[in-house]
């Protein structure tokens, strides 16, 4: 995850953070704190409407800007990702606890205690007043930055908040995933949930919203995809869907899977959505899919991460495979793009991040 175009960050089983130097691969500083596992990380943006991100499972991150005065954020669970302004950092861990640090100086300036057990996700509100924290012990929580203080707990789940973000340009609404086979959207100054969304009969494993804040998809252990709104139900995948993404328009949809493609989803308002690309060549369950974040007359590129050790870009207007990226030596189970489309950042199993341009 880089924190600027100069350094990154990853988190560790080692129950550290660490920030590093993106050109020389030095160490610059250690966040010690969390007494288990780190396994979320997420950090701000600290410039007026515009977002930043979240991540996950120990060395992830993910990016967002605003361009043209729109927002786009990326909404999806555990990733890698690029960025160039971040003053706060927050990690989440096994430990129960969630610690807020400024980016700069590495002084933790809270920590959140609340959660009754292991906090595995967390997403940022635009304006970087609250941050939403998502747990397995069934509940979600808001907690206002500049205090320390939880503003909301959102009860309804029956199993692990596994994946959660702030839906639309006024952060409006508050979107959460779980392992109780549903999603859920909240009015969370309020603490009340405006709409239970179910229908898939497996654990639901990642949730995204688009970026106008209009059509959301969850992808579930049921191999299927939900796109809410128009409630299209996508058949495709042979196996479990680990993971889904919207692309800047929100009219391509990309579905990572364990039977070891990804596809390219279409969605019109008018014709709901139906498969447009599978995408093969992986020789081992996909479990990620990261759509470049800014503009280009070419069209976006997918990134798909894979257990097959390998990492694979995609031309999103063709299906086409552009590049396979190979160095890890064991599953790669986190990826992003830069903001310019032009660095990747990968993080596996084997105890390693690289960078790839």
């Amino acid at each position: 995850m880089f924190l600027s175009q100069f350094s990154f960050i990853t988190g560790s089983y080692d129950r550290t953070c660490k920030i590093w130097d993106a050109a020389t691969g030095e160490e610059v500083r250690t966040l010690n704190g969390h007494t288990n596992v780190v396994y979320t990380v997420a950090f701000n943006l600290p410039i007026s409407g515009i977002t930043f991100i979240y991540l996950i499972n120990c060395a992830i991150y993910v990016f967002l800007t605003i361009l043209n005065d729109f927002l786009f954020p990326d909404p999806l669970c555990s990733k890698a990702m690029g960025y160039f302004f971040s003053d706060r950092i927050a990690t989440g861990s096994f430990d129960k606890s969630v610690k807020l640090w400024n980016s700069e100086s590495g002084e933790c300036l809270h920590s959140l205690e609340g959660h009754s057990a292991e906090v595995v996700c967390l997403h940022f509100s635009c304006d970087s007043k609250f941050l939403a924290t998502g747990s397995m012990d069934t509940t979600a929580k808001v907690w206002d930055l500049e205090t320390g203080v939880e503003t909301a707990t959102l009860h309804g789940h029956t199993a692990e908040v596994i994946t959660l973000n702030f839906v639309g340009r006024d952060d409006r609404l508050l979107l959460t995933g779980s392992f109780d086979h549903s999603a859920a959207l909240w009015d969370y100054r309020t603490g009340r949930r405006v709409r239970h969304l179910t229908g898939h009969v497996a654990e639901v494993a990642s949730a995204a919203c688009s970026f106008d804040g209009r059509n959301v998809v969850t992808a579930s252990m049921d191999k299927t995809l939900r796109v809410r709104v128009e409630l299209a139900v996508l058949h495709g995948h042979e196996d479990e869907v680990l993971d889904v993404a919207f692309d800047l328009s929100g009219r391509q949809l990309a579905s990572a899977s364990a039977d070891g493609t990804a596809i390219l989803w279409s969605i019109s308002q008018g014709n709901g959505a139906y498969e447009f690309k599978r995408l093969k060549g992986h020789e081992g369950e996909v479990s990620k899919v990261r759509f470049t974040v800014c503009f280009s007359p070419r069209g976006s590129t997918l990134l798909t991460a894979s257990a097959d050790k390998s990492v694979r870009l995609w031309d999103t207007l063709t299906g086409e495979l552009r590049d396979v990226l190979v160095g890890h030596n064991d599953e790669v189970f986190s990826c992003a793009f830069n903001y310019d489309g032009d660095t990747v950042i990968t993080g596996s199993k084997d105890n390693t991040c690289r960078i790839w341009q």
